[in-house]
């Protein structure tokens, strides 16, 4: 049912700044309960997408900034280059299943 709605936004919406600030949140969820790699993915695709608002990209680039310390650099990296080359399609695939 999530993945469907979040599918349709992007088809219907070309995905809406409702969707890229709810990605943002669980991006941030993810993180703290230990799905980092994902959560990090997440705040990369957010803050590379074209439609996202300049708020919301600046916190994710904020959050990103608060853990270049925590993560190695290869980390950091690979999400890096994982978020600002997926879909939204490839995103919700990171979601934790309970939202599925």
């Amino acid at each position: 049912m999530f993945d469907a709605s979040i599918l349709l936004s992007i088809t219907v919406f070309c995905i809406g700044s409702l969707v890229l600030n709810s990605l943002l949140g669980l991006g941030e969820v993810m993180i703290r309960e230990g799905q980092v790699e994902r959560g990090v993915t997440i705040l990369f695709f957010v803050a590379a997408s074209p439609t996202t608002p300049s708020l919301y990209r600046e916190m994710a680039e904020q959050s990103l900034d608060k853990l270049q310390n925590e993560l190695s650099q290869e980390r950091i990296k690979t999400a890096f280059s994982d978020g600002q080359a997926a879909e939204l399609e490839d995103i919700v695939r990171f979601l934790p299943d309970s939202l599925s």
